[in-house]
């Protein structure tokens, strides 16, 4: 069993739990005060755990977490651009293809590797009214992975600065996705009903529970 559900709400409802003793709260708008999702989420796994270790002891269980969370130092806004190809011909980019990925992210396909330097740099030019960049580029060749990295609120007025010109109400170009409350932190955590490891047990790579899966059988 991997239980990697959890991660998801932590990474964004965080600030709601109990659990978090740091300075930041999500805004009432965003998740009204009183909810704690974390504590909802930990409530199933809770049931799910005891369903497990309810099993017949003769069978063998074990669980895993691939990774775990932390606070953020401060929140991160994921903001979404509204329609990826548009913005992209308002700002004056040349390019085969856009597809949406997740969240932030696009993947921009050019003509060639001239075409892709050109809209990478056109996306990297761009800039926020508080200065700070708006796009991340890992530029590819002739294709671009993009990511809307800007991490503060915006909000109506926000102009930017791209390609030599200003870009007025940014805000109606884009869509909220999510605060981020946390990040990831690469240590997870490994249950076996069949093997107990010692107090002093080095950290196993994630890679190797499909092994210890395996050599169960």
């Amino acid at each position: 069993m991997f239980l990697n559900g959890a991660a998801h709400i932590q990474h964004h409802y965080l600030f709601n739990s109990a659990a978090y003793r740091g300075p930041h709260r999500n805004p009432p708008w965003y998740l009204p005060a009183g909810m704690d999702p974390v504590l909802e989420i930990y409530k199933l796994y809770d049931r799910i755990v005891a369903d497990c270790l309810a099993l017949d002891p003769s069978l063998r269980v074990m669980m895993a977490t691939g990774l775990h969370q932390d606070p953020v130092d401060e929140p991160v806004f994921y903001w979404r651009l509204r329609d990826h190809a548009r913005f992209l011909r308002a700002i004056g980019c040349e390019f085969d293809a856009v597809e949406p990925r997740m969240s932030r992210d696009f993947l921009v396909t050019c003509k060639n590797q001239i075409s892709g330097k050109e809209t990478a740099e056109i996306l990297l030019s761009g800039r926020a009214p508080d200065g700070e960049p708006l796009f991340e580029v890992d530029n590819r060749g002739a294709t671009l992975f993009v990511t809307l990295s800007y991490p503060h609120e915006i909000k109506p007025g926000f102009n930017i600065s791209i390609n030599k010109k200003i870009l007025d109400e940014f805000e109606s170009e884009v869509v909220f996705v999510a605060i981020k409350n946390g990040r990831h932190n690469g240590i997870g955590y490994f249950l076996d009903t069949g093997a107990r490891a010692a107090p002093d047990a080095e950290p196993i790579p994630l890679t190797d529970l499909w092994r210890r899966m395996v050599s169960a059988f």
